[in-house]
């Protein structure tokens, strides 16, 4: 840090102006050409597709993702190197010029093509996998290649591999599914896998091919085939069909084909229709358990006192228990005048609010084989919903189960979780949406497998919580559920989200207020236990479906789209870089908000216009709130050179947005230290307070192999 200083104050440099950061960006920018080390050049020639903001049409976003002709040309050239090499035989019921051709068009052309019957021509074929099409579907030319090259990738032969589809109608096309990863309990009330999939022949041989229309004898064919070995997901869209199916439709024939599935796995339970049209399987509770209700309260208003007049009124299932926690940390007389009208059982806690613990205990204390637990600002809105939840948390396979919760309005709190990789692990799917909404192929009305569960109310087996060892009691308020859901897993349990029951949500109303340091706490806490979790896929969340804007959407498809390996990077970046060519693009990460930090927003506006008139170069604004951006943007002069990257988006987003810059301007160390992993040179500029804590670092490090030049200012 001394030779930096000893750099300041030779040249006479004054680190409150906007023109000397400027001196300090040149000088930087010659040490970097002048000593040789790695430029972002090398990196960007990986340059890795983007994300587009939902405004634009799936047949825009498609023109932009799709494989273009020298990324094909690259999967030609890599077939002769895959290991494996399997066969495809193609069945179709008679020759349509259109999907003959598009077949014809494989990249990967170990196929046969074979018209007719299927139930016939199925026995004529010789590939190592069949797949059926249908007259207009188009089958893209990368289909086969990507493909062989997953179950190269997996190492594996599945009984069926399905991949994504979108649809053709209006002469565009729409629609996308990007589909979920093995999902059985979705994909017995919805043939999410459609045709876009293809079968392994040999066990298809085995199967008897029913006589009913085409697209029910193939739903029999998917549940038949994966009776007992689950199938693969590939994700990316390799088929387009014509006409979009109804997916909100309840269907006879598919109906047929359930019925039979559950006969032929054992299952005893019936299918029914809700009113929304998604077909739900209401499984039978085995026996009479008993069922534990842990409700923690510290009776803020009254909202035990309905909470547990709900579960009085609606619950038809008798063989219960409930057993308040009082965390009032008042006398018992107050517990017992507020529910002396109710029949349950009062565990009192005279210690400081932990969430965690509060249902330890209550576990303890209880007596059932179940243990729901629930928040006491919930009401309940479901008859039947104990057995239904208990007669799928009765199953080996099954963690806890969840179930839809709606605001008081009724619209979507919780509509099942998905990982979205943010401070708190998880964010609730279709939030904010309307109950009846179709959003996104229907799937709020269907149970499904879900990465986690939401705490307010779900039930577990006792023996597979205290497997899982309880509740983690250093999560006193969150992450406590996602914490509990990972070690479920590591037991070999998956979690459900129950679509079928129903409850209200008031959503922190009776939680005492508590510091947000111990919120954040919560969350530094859980990434330092299961980072390496966190980081990876939600199996069940397709990874070309943006996290970070799945759920703000008003049309039939709330998602952005990336790269199946990558989060997603904003766009805007790869326009600039596209226009700009070769001059420089300059990243600039302004602090705002933080008074140690802050500068005026004046002075960031003269340092872009000094670097846009001096250097030549194009700038990126960086940062996580477009709001400070655009206020920044209105104050440059020549704004048609500045690009603003920024839309709320997370830090781990933004780790794939700092690929893009060739140098990085902060006044924090965060984006420097990313900027650092891509090898791109950083300039911080740093409050005093920070020094001891910089002087850790070398001043020339070496980032995972990227040699980087970062040059810490202090200023007063």
């Amino acid at each position: 840090m001394s030779k930096f200083l000893k750099f300041i104050n030779k040249r006479g440099i004054r680190l409150e102006k906007p023109s000397h950061w400027l001196i300090l960006l040149k000088h930087g920018i010659n040490f970097v050409r002048r000593h040789g080390l790695k430029s972002n050049a090398a990196l960007r020639a990986n340059f890795h597709r983007y994300s587009i903001v939902d405004t634009l049409t799936h047949a825009q976003i498609w023109e932009h993702v799709k494989p273009s002709y020298a990324e094909l040309d690259k999967m030609k050239c890599a077939i002769p190197n895959l290991k494996k090499h399997f066969t495809f035989s193609v069945i179709m019921p008679n020759e349509d010029s259109y999907t003959f051709s598009s077949v014809k068009k494989q990249i990967y052309d170990k196929f046969e093509i074979l018209f007719g019957d299927p139930k016939e021509t199925v026995l004529k074929a010789s590939g190592d996998y069949i797949l059926f099409l249908q007259p207009g579907d188009f089958l893209h030319e990368n289909a086969f290649f990507e493909i062989v090259y997953e179950l190269n990738r997996i190492n594996n032969t599945p009984p069926l591999l399905y991949f994504d589809h979108d649809y053709f109608f209006n002469n565009t096309i729409d629609k996308p599914y990007y589909k979920p990863g093995w999902s059985p309990d979705l994909l017995l009330v919805n043939n999410y896998i459609n045709r876009a999939c293809v079968f392994k022949r040999e066990l298809l041989n085995n199967i008897e091919i029913e006589d009913r229309p085409f697209y029910a004898a193939l739903y029999d064919i998917v549940l038949k085939l994966t009776d007992f070995k689950p199938g693969h997901h590939k994700s990316g869209i390799l088929l387009t069909m014509p006409n979009a199916d109804d997916e909100c439709t309840f269907d006879a024939e598919e109906n047929i084909v359930r019925a039979n599935a559950l006969l032929r796995r054992n299952i005893d339970g019936i299918i029914e229709t809700n009113k929304y049209g998604a077909a739900s399987l209401k499984r039978k509770l085995a026996g009479n358990p008993k069922i534990s209700i842990v409700i923690p309260t510290c009776y803020k208003d009254s909202y035990i006192e309905n909470c547990l007049k709900s579960i009085e009124l609606i619950t038809l299932y008798k063989n219960y228990e409930i057993i308040v926690i009082d965390n009032s940390r008042k006398s018992p007389d107050f517990g017992n005048n507020r529910l002396r009208e109710f029949n349950c059982k009062i565990l009192y806690v005279n210690e400081p609010f932990n969430w965690s613990r509060l249902n330890n205990l209550g576990a303890n204390e209880a007596s059932g084989e179940f243990l729901l637990f629930l928040n006491d600002d919930t009401e309940i809105l479901t008859p039947d919903w104990l057995e239904r939840m208990a007669a799928e948390a009765q199953r080996p396979e099954i963690g806890a189960v969840s179930v839809l919760q709606l605001y008081p309005n009724g619209t979507v709190y919780s509509g099942g979780i998905f990982n979205n990789m943010s401070a708190h692990g998880t964010e609730h799917s279709f939030k904010y949406e309307d109950e009846s909404s179709a959003v996104y192929h229907n799937l709020l009305h269907y149970t499904r497998p879900t990465i986690s569960f939401q705490g307010a109310c779900f039930l577990i087996e006792k023996k597979k919580l205290i497997k899982a060892g309880g509740f983690n009691e250093v999560f006193p308020v969150t992450c406590n559920e996602m914490d509990l859901s990972f070690r479920l897993r590591q037991n070999g349990y998956y979690n459900l989200f129950l679509a079928e029951v129903k409850i209200t949500h008031f959503e922190l109303a009776s939680r005492p207020k508590l510091q947000t340091k111990t919120e954040k706490e919560c969350n530094n806490h859980l990434w330092e236990i299961w980072y390496n979790e966190l980081y990876k896929n939600d199996i069940y969340f397709n990874p070309y479906l943006d996290k970070y804007r799945y759920n703000y959407s008003e049309d039939q498809a709330p998602v952005v789209y990336c790269l199946s390996d990558h989060p997603s990077i904003n766009k805007d970046i790869h326009v600039a870089k596209k226009s700009y060519n070769n001059e420089l693009l300059i990243g600039i990460h302004i602090k705002y908000s933080d008074s140690l930090k802050l500068f005026s927003i004046m002075k960031y506006a003269q340092l872009c216009d000094l670097i846009l008139t001096r250097l030549n170069a194009k700038i990126a604004l960086l940062g996580s709130k477009r709001e400070i951006n655009e206020k920044l943007l209105r104050l440059v002069k020549n704004k048609d050179m500045v690009i603003t990257a920024a839309d709320n988006i997370s830090l781990y987003e933004n780790n794939y947005t700092l690929e893009k810059p060739d140098y990085c301007i902060d006044f924090n160390s965060d984006y420097a230290h990313i900027a650092a992993i891509h090898g791109i040179s950083a300039i911080v500029v740093c409050a005093e307070n920070y020094i001891p804590w910089f002087e850790k670092i070398n001043p020339c490090n070496v980032y995972d192999g990227l040699e980087r030049l970062m040059i810490l200012y202090p200023y007063k």
